[in-house]
């Protein structure tokens, strides 16, 4: 069962992967169409900066997430892998898929993105709690 909870951890890992190669996609996209040329980018510009969604996307994917994968270890180390765990993790990653198709879906209209990630960030807090509990 402890491995169980590597699944959804894979899935995000590859949700995030996924948004960046969009992203530097887009922007390299953007580069080719424009009269933008390599040497007239700053330091300061990045590809991802002509990404505004995937831009905003990929901070949104690291960071809450980043107490989902730093809770993954410390579930696996102290033994605590469950089925709840499990399921709060698919559901997690579940929310922050929908929360990045919502990001893709409108364009000026971002409440349901926002509830998603409301949403997850809910069920991440219901796994550190269900943690915190079991060690307890």
């Amino acid at each position: 069962m402890s491995h169980a909870i590597l699944w959804p951890t894979f899935a995000l890992v590859l949700l995030s992967f996924g948004i960046w190669i969009k992203a530097r996609l887009e922007g390299a996209l953007h580069l080719y169409r424009s009269d933008v040329t390599p040497d007239s980018i700053s330091e300061d510009d990045s590809v991802l900066s002509f990404s505004p969604q995937s831009s905003k996307n990929l901070r949104d994917l690291f960071e809450m997430p980043v107490l989902y994968f730093g809770l993954v270890p410390l579930l696996l180390v102290t033994n605590r892998v469950s089925t709840i765990q499990v399921v709060l993790a698919w559901s997690f990653v579940a929310a922050r898929v929908l929360a990045s198709v919502f990001t893709y879906s409108y364009s000026k209209k971002h409440l349901e993105s926002g509830i998603a990630v409301l949403a997850s960030n809910i069920l991440l807090a219901a796994m550190w709690v269900t943690f915190f509990v079991g060690i307890a």
